[in-house]
Protein backbone atom coordinates (compact mmCIF):
# COMPACT_ATOMS: atom_id res chain seq x y z
CA UNK A 1 0.00 0.00 0.00
CA UNK A 2 1.30 3.50 -1.38
CA UNK A 3 2.44 5.92 2.19
CA UNK A 4 1.54 9.05 1.45
CA UNK A 5 3.10 12.07 2.94
CA UNK A 6 1.88 15.59 3.46
CA UNK A 7 4.17 18.29 1.64
CA UNK A 8 4.01 22.10 2.21
CA UNK A 9 5.10 24.42 -0.41
CA UNK A 10 5.92 27.85 1.65
CA UNK A 11 6.28 31.10 -0.82
CA UNK A 12 5.66 34.50 -0.52
CA UNK A 13 5.06 37.05 -3.31
CA UNK A 14 8.32 38.79 -3.73
CA UNK A 15 8.29 42.91 -1.51
CA UNK A 16 11.33 43.79 -3.35
CA UNK A 17 9.13 46.90 -6.00
CA UNK A 18 9.04 48.77 -2.25
CA UNK A 19 12.36 50.29 -3.45
CA UNK A 20 11.25 51.00 -7.21
CA UNK A 21 9.55 53.12 -8.74
CA UNK A 22 5.87 51.88 -10.25
CA UNK A 23 5.23 50.83 -13.76
CA UNK A 24 8.74 48.70 -13.21
CA UNK A 25 8.17 45.70 -15.30
CA UNK A 26 9.86 43.21 -12.64
CA UNK A 27 10.23 38.86 -12.99
CA UNK A 28 10.00 38.29 -9.26
CA UNK A 29 6.63 37.76 -8.77
CA UNK A 30 5.52 35.71 -11.85
CA UNK A 31 8.89 33.75 -11.47
CA UNK A 32 7.48 32.79 -8.25
CA UNK A 33 3.97 32.00 -9.22
CA UNK A 34 5.41 29.40 -12.09
CA UNK A 35 8.04 27.73 -9.54
CA UNK A 36 5.52 27.10 -6.75
CA UNK A 37 3.38 25.65 -9.92
CA UNK A 38 6.46 23.07 -11.00
CA UNK A 39 7.22 22.01 -7.46
CA UNK A 40 3.65 21.44 -7.01
CA UNK A 41 3.87 19.05 -10.26
CA UNK A 42 6.48 17.28 -8.83
CA UNK A 43 5.45 16.23 -5.86
CA UNK A 44 1.49 15.94 -6.34
CA UNK A 45 2.09 12.38 -7.93
CA UNK A 46 2.59 10.61 -5.23
CA UNK A 47 1.85 13.04 -2.48
CA UNK A 48 -0.43 15.50 -0.38
CA UNK A 49 0.53 18.88 -1.34
CA UNK A 50 -0.36 22.09 0.22
CA UNK A 51 0.58 25.34 -0.42
CA UNK A 52 0.69 28.00 1.99
CA UNK A 53 1.63 31.67 1.29
CA UNK A 54 3.17 33.33 4.16
CA UNK A 55 1.36 34.93 6.65
CA UNK A 56 1.08 36.46 10.37
CA UNK A 57 -0.80 33.04 11.11
CA UNK A 58 1.39 30.75 9.59
CA UNK A 59 3.08 29.29 12.30
CA UNK A 60 -0.13 29.22 14.49
CA UNK A 61 -1.68 27.14 11.39
CA UNK A 62 1.63 24.77 11.14
CA UNK A 63 1.69 23.66 14.55
CA UNK A 64 -1.70 22.95 13.99
CA UNK A 65 -1.62 20.95 10.82
CA UNK A 66 1.70 19.56 11.34
CA UNK A 67 2.50 18.56 7.83
CA UNK A 68 5.66 16.07 7.28
CA UNK A 69 8.09 18.57 5.40
CA UNK A 70 8.30 21.69 4.33
CA UNK A 71 9.85 23.20 0.41
CA UNK A 72 11.04 26.37 1.39
CA UNK A 73 10.96 28.95 -1.34
CA UNK A 74 9.89 31.93 0.51
CA UNK A 75 12.66 34.71 0.02
CA UNK A 76 11.07 37.21 2.15
CA UNK A 77 7.97 37.97 4.68
CA UNK A 78 6.44 41.65 5.33
CA UNK A 79 7.93 43.72 2.72
CA UNK A 80 11.19 43.15 4.56
CA UNK A 81 13.82 40.58 2.56
CA UNK A 82 15.34 39.93 5.98
CA UNK A 83 11.92 38.15 6.27
CA UNK A 84 13.60 35.07 5.10
CA UNK A 85 15.64 34.96 8.16
CA UNK A 86 12.70 35.31 10.34
CA UNK A 87 10.47 32.40 8.07
CA UNK A 88 13.72 29.75 8.99
CA UNK A 89 13.49 30.52 12.24
CA UNK A 90 9.68 29.70 12.57
CA UNK A 91 9.63 26.91 10.94
CA UNK A 92 12.27 25.85 13.59
CA UNK A 93 10.40 27.05 16.57
CA UNK A 94 7.10 24.99 14.41
CA UNK A 95 9.58 21.95 14.43
CA UNK A 96 8.78 21.04 11.23
CA UNK A 97 11.46 19.58 8.87
CA UNK A 98 12.26 21.99 5.81
CA UNK A 99 14.55 22.31 2.82
CA UNK A 100 17.08 24.48 2.90
CA UNK A 101 19.77 26.15 5.34
CA UNK A 102 18.76 27.26 8.85
CA UNK A 103 17.72 30.78 10.38
CA UNK A 104 21.71 31.48 11.72
CA UNK A 105 23.14 30.52 8.15
CA UNK A 106 20.52 32.67 6.49
CA UNK A 107 21.31 35.26 9.04
CA UNK A 108 24.55 35.16 8.61
CA UNK A 109 25.26 34.77 4.87
CA UNK A 110 23.31 37.49 4.75
CA UNK A 111 25.40 40.16 6.38
CA UNK A 112 28.12 40.73 4.17
CA UNK A 113 30.66 41.56 6.39
CA UNK A 114 30.69 38.92 8.76
CA UNK A 115 30.65 36.69 5.45
CA UNK A 116 33.63 38.18 4.26
CA UNK A 117 35.36 38.01 7.88
CA UNK A 118 35.17 34.53 7.93
CA UNK A 119 35.57 33.26 4.72
CA UNK A 120 38.47 35.56 4.96
CA UNK A 121 39.75 33.33 8.11
CA UNK A 122 39.24 30.29 6.40
CA UNK A 123 41.44 30.92 3.93
CA UNK A 124 38.90 32.07 1.17
CA UNK A 125 39.85 34.25 -1.26
CA UNK A 126 37.35 36.73 -1.24
CA UNK A 127 37.95 41.22 -2.26
CA UNK A 128 39.32 43.76 0.55
CA UNK A 129 36.35 45.35 1.76
CA UNK A 130 35.12 48.24 4.09
CA UNK A 131 31.93 49.27 5.78
CA UNK A 132 30.09 52.19 5.90
CA UNK A 133 28.51 53.06 9.05
CA UNK A 134 27.98 56.83 7.73
CA UNK A 135 28.89 58.31 3.89
CA UNK A 136 31.88 60.46 6.29
CA UNK A 137 33.81 57.57 7.62
CA UNK A 138 37.40 57.42 7.49
CA UNK A 139 38.89 55.89 4.45
CA UNK A 140 41.06 52.19 4.50
CA UNK A 141 43.77 53.80 2.78
CA UNK A 142 44.31 50.15 1.97
CA UNK A 143 41.66 50.03 -0.61
CA UNK A 144 42.12 50.56 -4.46
CA UNK A 145 39.90 51.90 -6.59
CA UNK A 146 38.05 50.84 -8.64
CA UNK A 147 35.01 50.03 -5.53
CA UNK A 148 31.42 48.40 -5.79
CA UNK A 149 29.27 49.73 -2.97
CA UNK A 150 26.20 47.94 -1.99
CA UNK A 151 24.15 47.41 0.73
CA UNK A 152 25.77 45.55 3.96
CA UNK A 153 22.75 43.46 4.49
CA UNK A 154 20.42 42.82 1.65
CA UNK A 155 20.95 40.33 -1.46
CA UNK A 156 19.19 40.00 -4.55
CA UNK A 157 20.85 42.93 -5.89
CA UNK A 158 19.53 45.10 -4.03
CA UNK A 159 20.76 48.71 -4.03
CA UNK A 160 23.47 47.73 -6.89
CA UNK A 161 22.59 49.61 -10.16
CA UNK A 162 24.67 51.45 -12.60
CA UNK A 163 26.26 54.18 -10.11
CA UNK A 164 27.77 51.15 -7.25
CA UNK A 165 31.10 50.85 -9.35
CA UNK A 166 32.74 53.97 -8.44
CA UNK A 167 36.10 55.36 -9.14
CA UNK A 168 37.01 57.80 -7.12
CA UNK A 169 36.37 59.02 -3.41
CA UNK A 170 33.73 61.37 -3.95
CA UNK A 171 31.80 59.03 -6.15
CA UNK A 172 31.74 56.56 -2.79
CA UNK A 173 30.63 58.40 -0.08
CA UNK A 174 27.97 59.82 -2.49
CA UNK A 175 26.84 56.33 -2.62
CA UNK A 176 27.27 55.01 0.37
CA UNK A 177 24.82 57.82 1.88
CA UNK A 178 22.82 57.21 -0.59
CA UNK A 179 22.40 53.65 0.61
CA UNK A 180 22.43 54.55 4.58
CA UNK A 181 19.44 57.09 3.78
CA UNK A 182 17.45 54.28 1.52
CA UNK A 183 17.89 51.13 3.65
CA UNK A 184 18.83 52.07 6.72
CA UNK A 185 21.46 50.16 7.33
CA UNK A 186 25.66 50.57 6.42
CA UNK A 187 26.62 50.33 2.79
CA UNK A 188 30.14 48.12 2.01
CA UNK A 189 32.46 48.94 -0.04
CA UNK A 190 34.45 46.20 -2.08
CA UNK A 191 37.59 46.01 -4.21
CA UNK A 192 36.29 45.56 -7.34
CA UNK A 193 37.21 42.87 -9.33
CA UNK A 194 37.11 43.19 -13.32
CA UNK A 195 37.28 39.30 -13.81
CA UNK A 196 34.41 36.53 -15.34
CA UNK A 197 31.20 35.82 -13.10
CA UNK A 198 30.90 32.70 -12.51
CA UNK A 199 27.80 30.58 -10.34
CA UNK A 200 28.88 27.75 -8.75
CA UNK A 201 26.01 25.18 -7.43
CA UNK A 202 26.86 23.03 -4.71
CA UNK A 203 23.89 20.85 -3.10
CA UNK A 204 24.55 17.89 -0.55
CA UNK A 205 25.42 18.01 3.11
CA UNK A 206 28.80 17.97 4.85
CA UNK A 207 31.49 15.34 2.71
CA UNK A 208 28.78 14.01 0.32
CA UNK A 209 28.28 17.98 -0.94
CA UNK A 210 29.12 17.72 -4.68
CA UNK A 211 29.78 20.79 -7.14
CA UNK A 212 27.49 20.86 -10.06
CA UNK A 213 28.67 22.36 -13.45
CA UNK A 214 29.73 25.86 -13.09
CA UNK A 215 27.40 28.71 -14.88
CA UNK A 216 28.98 31.87 -16.00
CA UNK A 217 27.26 35.13 -16.98
CA UNK A 218 28.33 36.43 -20.36
CA UNK A 219 27.96 40.36 -20.20
CA UNK A 220 26.20 41.48 -23.76
CA UNK A 221 25.80 45.48 -22.46
CA UNK A 222 25.86 49.31 -23.39
CA UNK A 223 29.38 50.26 -22.85
CA UNK A 224 28.55 52.47 -20.36
CA UNK A 225 27.17 50.05 -17.91
CA UNK A 226 29.96 48.30 -15.65
CA UNK A 227 29.75 44.26 -16.32
CA UNK A 228 28.13 43.59 -13.18
CA UNK A 229 24.93 42.17 -12.27
CA UNK A 230 22.49 44.83 -10.57
CA UNK A 231 19.00 44.92 -9.53
CA UNK A 232 18.16 45.86 -13.52
CA UNK A 233 20.27 42.39 -14.84
CA UNK A 234 17.67 40.43 -11.91
CA UNK A 235 14.40 41.83 -11.67
CA UNK A 236 13.74 44.09 -15.01
CA UNK A 237 13.05 42.30 -17.89
CA UNK A 238 12.77 45.31 -20.04
CA UNK A 239 15.94 46.61 -19.54
CA UNK A 240 19.21 46.45 -21.69
CA UNK A 241 21.06 44.80 -18.25
CA UNK A 242 18.53 42.14 -18.16
CA UNK A 243 18.62 41.14 -21.85
CA UNK A 244 22.19 41.38 -21.76
CA UNK A 245 23.39 39.30 -18.81
CA UNK A 246 22.79 36.02 -20.28
CA UNK A 247 23.94 32.73 -18.42
CA UNK A 248 26.12 30.02 -19.82
CA UNK A 249 26.62 26.37 -18.29
CA UNK A 250 29.13 24.99 -18.23
CA UNK A 251 31.44 27.85 -18.32
CA UNK A 252 34.23 27.18 -20.66
CA UNK A 253 36.85 26.87 -18.20
CA UNK A 254 39.94 24.22 -18.17
CA UNK A 255 40.30 21.46 -16.10
CA UNK A 256 42.64 23.10 -13.56
CA UNK A 257 40.54 25.73 -13.22
CA UNK A 258 37.63 24.12 -13.11
CA UNK A 259 38.74 22.10 -10.29
CA UNK A 260 40.24 25.10 -8.18
CA UNK A 261 37.02 27.37 -8.60
CA UNK A 262 35.03 24.08 -7.20
CA UNK A 263 37.24 23.85 -4.56
CA UNK A 264 36.95 27.34 -3.58
CA UNK A 265 32.73 27.88 -3.86
CA UNK A 266 32.78 24.07 -1.49
CA UNK A 267 34.91 25.39 0.97
CA UNK A 268 33.04 28.87 0.90
CA UNK A 269 29.23 26.31 1.48
CA UNK A 270 30.92 24.35 4.22
CA UNK A 271 32.36 26.87 6.31
CA UNK A 272 29.25 29.00 6.39
CA UNK A 273 27.09 26.06 7.26
CA UNK A 274 24.60 25.79 4.09
CA UNK A 275 23.01 22.86 4.06
CA UNK A 276 21.12 21.28 1.05
CA UNK A 277 22.08 23.17 -1.85
CA UNK A 278 23.23 26.68 -2.11
CA UNK A 279 25.21 28.81 -4.60
CA UNK A 280 28.58 30.55 -4.64
CA UNK A 281 29.15 33.58 -6.93
CA UNK A 282 32.23 34.27 -7.59
CA UNK A 283 34.78 36.64 -9.77
CA UNK A 284 37.62 34.90 -11.48
CA UNK A 285 40.73 37.07 -12.43
CA UNK A 286 43.43 35.19 -13.97
CA UNK A 287 43.74 32.15 -11.58
CA UNK A 288 42.41 33.43 -8.39
CA UNK A 289 38.60 33.14 -7.18
CA UNK A 290 37.50 35.62 -5.86
CA UNK A 291 34.00 34.64 -3.57
CA UNK A 292 31.11 37.26 -3.92
CA UNK A 293 28.72 36.69 -2.17
CA UNK A 294 27.24 32.67 -0.80
CA UNK A 295 23.69 32.33 -1.75
CA UNK A 296 22.18 29.52 0.88
CA UNK A 297 18.56 28.91 -0.84
CA UNK A 298 19.08 30.47 -3.87
CA UNK A 299 16.19 30.71 -6.56
CA UNK A 300 15.00 27.60 -8.28
CA UNK A 301 13.47 29.83 -10.88
CA UNK A 302 13.39 27.63 -14.37
CA UNK A 303 16.16 30.25 -15.54
CA UNK A 304 18.21 30.28 -12.56
CA UNK A 305 21.91 29.46 -12.43
CA UNK A 306 21.15 26.91 -10.11
CA UNK A 307 18.65 24.91 -12.21
CA UNK A 308 20.95 25.71 -14.90
CA UNK A 309 23.52 23.51 -13.37
CA UNK A 310 21.26 21.34 -12.32
CA UNK A 311 20.47 20.26 -15.61
CA UNK A 312 23.63 20.35 -16.94
CA UNK A 313 24.59 18.13 -14.21
CA UNK A 314 22.15 15.39 -16.06
CA UNK A 315 19.33 16.37 -13.48
CA UNK A 316 15.72 16.96 -14.96
CA UNK A 317 13.61 19.94 -12.60
CA UNK A 318 11.85 16.89 -11.18
CA UNK A 319 14.66 15.29 -9.82
CA UNK A 320 16.30 18.26 -8.44
CA UNK A 321 13.48 18.97 -6.36
CA UNK A 322 12.84 15.36 -5.11
CA UNK A 323 16.74 15.36 -4.45
CA UNK A 324 16.69 18.49 -2.35
CA UNK A 325 13.82 17.04 -0.70
CA UNK A 326 15.51 14.14 0.43
CA UNK A 327 18.68 15.56 1.92
CA UNK A 328 16.13 17.54 3.90
CA UNK A 329 14.23 14.12 4.79
CA UNK A 330 17.47 12.18 5.32
CA UNK A 331 19.12 15.17 7.55
CA UNK A 332 16.01 15.17 9.63
CA UNK A 333 15.69 10.80 10.31
CA UNK A 334 12.62 10.69 7.64
CA UNK A 335 12.43 8.31 4.82
CA UNK A 336 13.07 9.01 1.74
CA UNK A 337 10.83 9.67 -1.24
CA UNK A 338 10.29 6.96 -3.83
CA UNK A 339 10.48 7.92 -7.40
CA UNK A 340 6.94 9.39 -8.60
CA UNK A 341 3.98 7.41 -9.80
CA UNK A 342 1.20 7.94 -11.56
CA UNK A 343 -0.91 11.68 -10.22
CA UNK A 344 -4.14 8.98 -10.71
CA UNK A 345 -2.73 7.74 -7.36
CA UNK A 346 -1.99 10.29 -5.58
CA UNK A 347 -3.86 12.05 -2.62
CA UNK A 348 -5.82 15.55 -3.29
CA UNK A 349 -3.76 18.79 -3.60
CA UNK A 350 -5.27 21.89 -1.34
CA UNK A 351 -4.11 25.25 -1.79
CA UNK A 352 -4.08 27.33 1.57
CA UNK A 353 -3.29 31.19 1.65
CA UNK A 354 -3.18 30.90 5.42
CA UNK A 355 -4.54 33.75 7.71
CA UNK A 356 -6.82 35.37 5.01
CA UNK A 357 -10.94 33.94 3.58
CA UNK A 358 -9.16 32.08 0.89
CA UNK A 359 -8.70 28.80 1.55
CA UNK A 360 -9.60 25.52 -0.89
CA UNK A 361 -8.81 22.57 -2.43
CA UNK A 362 -8.16 20.96 -5.58
CA UNK A 363 -7.57 17.81 -7.20
CA UNK A 364 -4.25 16.94 -8.04
CA UNK A 365 -3.96 18.11 -11.86
CA UNK A 366 -7.08 20.50 -11.56
CA UNK A 367 -7.32 23.74 -12.27
CA UNK A 368 -6.73 26.34 -9.60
Amino acid sequence: MLQFMTIGILYNISPRTKYLAPGLDLSADSDIEATVRAVKAVFEKDNQVILIQISDHTYDWLRRKKPDVLFNICEGFGGDNRGEIYVAALLEQAGIPFTGSDFFTLALCMDKERTKEILSFNGVPTPKFQVFVTAGDPLDGRLRFPLIVKPAREDASLGIGPDSVVYDENALRKKAGSIIETFGQPAMAEEYVDGRELNISVIGNGEGAEVLPVSEIIFDIPPDRPKIVDYDAKWVKDSPMYTGTSGVCPAGLEESLLRKVGDTALKAYRVMGVRDYGRVDIRLKGDVPYVIEVNPNPGKYVDTGFIRSARAAGYSFEEICRKILNLTLERSGLPALSAGTAASAAAPAEEHTVGTDRVFAVRAGGEH
